[in-house]
């Protein structure tokens, strides 16, 4: 049986959890792919967390699936010195 969580804002939180019927694998797969979709990077996760990674296919075998939303910046550091103008 595996988890899939999502990191967002406030954490993570649990998106599905799959056994071994096709129904529950075709399920996880498809929001796999829908976050993939969305740019979301996706990891593996392992029972004992001692083989993570990155995932690009959905693997059925993994213990979890952690889905990483794209890092993005804030606003540019001020530049401090000769570089922003001020007297040297």
């Amino acid at each position: 049986m595996g988890e899939m969580f999502a990191l967002d804002r406030s954490g993570h939180q649990s998106v599905i959890k799959w056994g071994r019927t096709e129904r529950e694998i075709e399920a996880a797969r498809n929001i796999f792919q829908t976050y993939k979709e969305r740019g979301f990077t996706m990891f593996r996760m392992t029972e004992d967390d001692s083989r993570g990674g990155r995932l690009d296919e959905f693997d059925p075998e993994a213990h979890g699936i952690i889905a990483v939303p794209r890092m993005q910046g804030g606003s540019r550091p001020q530049a401090v010195g000769p570089l922003s103008g001020a007297p040297s």
